[in-house]
């Protein structure tokens, strides 16, 4: 079995960390696979809260885990990742400790996640050349109206202003999506909700008014304030679906990891 990847990983004006790159974590042994849920839970419960067995369902669903530690090799991040079929990233979960948060560590880990995903499927369809101009589709879930914002430009299928049309593909993503976290609650198909997601399983997490991280966007702002009900504190979740396509894509791939 091949050896994880390790990188150095710099930040602007932050300290120099370590990211481990693990493919395929189920096909770990027994020891590794203990260490890297171990891990996983440490970085959730002291950055949000503890999510008990969710955690362990992403590292059973994830392709791909980033652990990024410091120089005293200890756990400050990691990022879960699903791949299916070759156009669809789904970022599983992305955490990271309060003390390292403002150096863009999720953004980056994401970007590099979706670099090594592309770069893979470049190379798979060299013969098959044709398939790289299909879009890549990327999909996650998400209270925060910051991190709606924070990929506006990659072409979402949010409604926020009604002038956006959502494809049968899209559609379709979400689902699968919702199906995978949520199969056995409502989802609203238009808006792309799934309700009452966090009331039933963390209510822990759901945003208190004086918590809800507003992205300064008013038209985002008040979609997501109209469809999570966050005064009701009903604890929904949307389905963030977007795509880069070919020009974003050859961008995207080509710039340093």
């Amino acid at each position: 079995m091949p050896k994880n990847n390790i990188k150095k990983i710099s930040l602007k004006d932050g300290p120099s960390l370590e990211l481990e790159i693990i493919l395929n974590p189920l096909e770990k042994d027994k020891k590794e696979k203990e260490k890297i849920v171990s891990e996983m839970k440490e970085v959730t419960k002291k950055s949000w809260s503890d999510f008990k067995e969710v955690t362990y369902k992403w590292f059973e669903l994830a392709d791909m885990i980033f652990i990024l530690r410091d120089k005293n090799k200890k756990p400050v991040a990691f990022s879960a990742n699903k791949f299916i079929d070759e156009k669809l990233i789904i970022f599983l979960s992305t955490m990271v400790l309060p003390e390292f948060q403002g150096y863009g560590i999720a953004k980056k880990m994401q970007k590099i996640a979706g670099q090594k995903f592309l770069r893979d499927q470049i190379l798979k369809n060299s013969l098959k050349f044709w398939k790289n101009f299909k879009s890549l589709y990327f999909a996650y879930r998400t209270p925060n109206p910051r991190l709606i914002k924070a990929v506006q430009k990659y072409n979402l299928a949010l409604p926020i202003d009604n002038s956006k049309k959502i494809s049968d593909k899209e559609k379709i993503i979400a689902k699968k999506v919702a199906e995978i976290f949520s199969p056995n609650l409502e989802f609203e198909e238009k808006n792309f909700v799934i309700k009452s997601a966090l009331l039933k399983t963390n209510p822990e997490l759901i945003y208190k008014k004086d918590q809800i991280p507003w992205s300064g966007d008013e038209k985002i702002d008040k979609f997501c304030e109209n469809h999570l009900d966050y005064k009701n504190q009903k604890g929904n979740l949307f389905v963030i679906v977007g795509h880069i396509n070919f020009f974003q894509k050859i961008f995207f791939a080509c710039i340093p990891l």
